[in-house]
């Protein structure tokens, strides 16, 4: 049997043995050589000793979680599951497992092991990797921003079908054909906020977000933060840039340890590090040759728009995240995932010192993880299974810490001026509101003068500044108002004064006494001297107008 190689390692840390060995293998170990080929020629006159960066007790442990809740023989479908965790701000792998067993002899067996890491990219684990789903999103959250945009503004999420002529594409467009028609997981509608839509994982907010935006940003803010399709360019040069990838639905099939780190570069104020697993190298006799540097740097995402991002990130843990908050403390950001079909799911997140990221899903074939059970536990859970108590396991290494604030012109995002549009009727008021890029709500009718049906007022008002897609609340006059009469300053008497309010059509007049006192003129006797409400005022009819009539003495 053989004595050396990634497959005679302790079962839980064989997957990070072998992607240290891709690691040689590919070049990336400068402390070996400069070439790729010194490396591999040094690796090879053997007595070389690797310390890696993973973390004993947190590798353990997911390694266990990884078996407990997707167990490796499952036999109904092949399932999969994965675990990696990368630093913020250096880029070393601590965690990196899966439920398979590591295995690459071809003795293995066929259901329980693996020589495939689910976890890494095809050049560093033969992975192709896996359709993102909504895990995608936060990269067109990122291009939002960047385009100024900002968290406040808002989106008809009732809207299911968009024109595919809007999305603009300067990589790979113009689109053109039959309408880009969508769904909402949970079939919201009405009005979000981006924060809010990115809680909730809204499809049909993403989807507009990416229509105010150009594709090829999207795909390029990715790629500068690591993003890249498993079996693609290691650049990101050829991801896919078609709209429905605005939603993870595309061909860009991503590795989870991709997304860990492009998550960590978010929480890392948009320095992306590249994954490293080797932390030292020492030789026979014991000596340090050092091992893989951290190599970081400002992406293209700025530091105002990855902390705005995060900041709506953190949205998340209270919503379609809620079952993956540690709650232990130490704060998370991050985005769940759930492919077409429920064929992948995904729970990748990040506190301010490790991302991580979970997958869980078909390895091979398409099973609707909704429909099936594995333990008594509904597959598309798992993922929340695993992730909690793992971040709790994670967070007694790295714990607290802080996400730096957003950026507020980030939170405003574009201003736009509600239009005056008393007056008007409401499909004018309709047509002027969505012209400045609002949303016409029916806020009802309200008490007025004018003729029944124009509008009388608007919630914001006119001339107010709101964030751009905000909704603009209508309100119609029901013809039920008038303007009350003066009927103190004429000196009239209260029957000359009820009756002009009569004749306004104010029919429910009641009077009050008051005593006069010692001095009030004479002629002040038996006359209206205030009204309630006030002249002036317009209001429905049917109010009570209360007069107030002074008198020699009162009952």
């Amino acid at each position: 049997p053989p004595k050396s190689g990634c497959s005679v390692a302790n079962v839980e840390f064989r997957l990070p043995c072998d992607y240290a060995l891709k690691s040689i293998m590919n070049g990336e170990v400068p402390s070996l050589g400069q070439s790729r080929e010194d490396q591999i020629k040094r690796w090879r006159e053997g007595g070389l000793t690797l310390v890696l960066s993973v973390n004993p007790d947190t590798q353990t442990y997911a390694a266990q979680l990884a078996l407990q809740h997707a167990p490796a023989e499952e036999s109904r479908f092949k399932l999969g599951a994965a675990i990696v965790s990368v630093q913020v701000g250096t880029g070393r792998i601590i965690t990196m497992a899966q439920n398979k067993i590591f295995d690459d002899t071809g003795t293995g067996d066929p259901i329980a092991t693996s020589a495939v890491n689910l976890t890494a990219d095809s050049a560093h684990g033969a992975s192709k990797g896996f359709q993102p789903g909504s895990t995608y999103k936060p990269y067109v959250l990122l291009a939002f921003l960047n385009a100024g945009h900002g968290l406040n503004e808002t989106f008809n999420a009732s809207i299911r079908e968009v024109p595919m002529a809007k999305f603009q594409d300067s990589c790979n467009g113009p689109n053109g054909g039959r309408p880009y028609k969508f769904r909402n997981d949970a079939n919201e509608s009405g009005l979000y906020t981006v924060t809010r839509g990115t809680a909730g994982s809204v499809n049909s907010v993403f989807v507009q977000m990416a229509m105010e935006v150009d594709q090829c940003d999207i795909a390029k803010l990715a790629a500068s933060i690591g993003v890249h399709r498993a079996d693609g360019a290691r650049d990101g040069s050829d991801l896919a840039t078609r709209p429905t990838c605005s939603i993870g639905g595309c061909e860009n099939n991503i590795a989870p340890l991709t997304q860990a780190a492009a998550y960590a570069a978010i929480a890392n104020h948009g320095v992306y590090c590249e994954p490293i697993i080797v932390d030292d190298i020492l030789d026979a006799s014991g000596e340090s040759l050092g091992g893989q540097e951290s190599k970081c740097g400002q992406s293209l995402v700025t530091p105002a728009v990855a902390d705005t991002a995060a900041y709506a990130m953190q949205s998340v843990m209270s919503g379609t995240a809620a079952a993956s908050d540690p709650r232990d403390g130490t704060p998370y950001m991050g985005k769940t995932g759930t492919t077409d079909a429920a064929v992948h799911t995904w729970m990748v997140g990040s506190s301010p010192q490790v991302a991580t990221a979970v997958w869980v899903g078909n390895i091979e074939g398409e099973q609707n993880l909704r429909r099936i059970y594995v333990n008594g536990a509904q597959a598309a859970v798992l993922r929340h299974r695993i992730f909690k108590p793992y971040a709790q396991r994670l967070d007694t290494y790295f714990p607290g810490g802080a996400f730096a604030q957003p950026d507020p012109a980030l939170l405003r995002g574009v201003q736009v001026n509600v239009p005056d549009v008393l007056g008007l009727t409401p499909e004018q008021a309709k047509s002027a509101i969505e012209l400045a890029n609002l949303y016409f709500e029916d806020g009802g009718e309200m008490d007025s003068d004018l003729p029944v049906g124009t509008v009388v007022a608007t919630d914001p008002a006119a001339g107010s500044q709101v964030p751009k897609g905000s909704g603009v609340r209508v309100f119609r006059s029901n013809g039920q108002a008038a303007m009350i009469p003066d009927v103190v300053s004429p000196n009239q008497n209260y029957n000359q004064a009820k009756n002009d309010l009569e004749s306004a059509g104010f029919t429910n007049v009641t009077q009050v006494c008051e005593e006069a006192e010692p001095g009030d003129p004479p002629g002040s006797m038996d006359k209206v001297i205030a009204q309630n409400p006030a002249a002036g005022s317009v209001v429905n009819k049917g109010i009570q107008v209360t007069l107030t009539v002074r008198k020699p003495s009162c009952p």
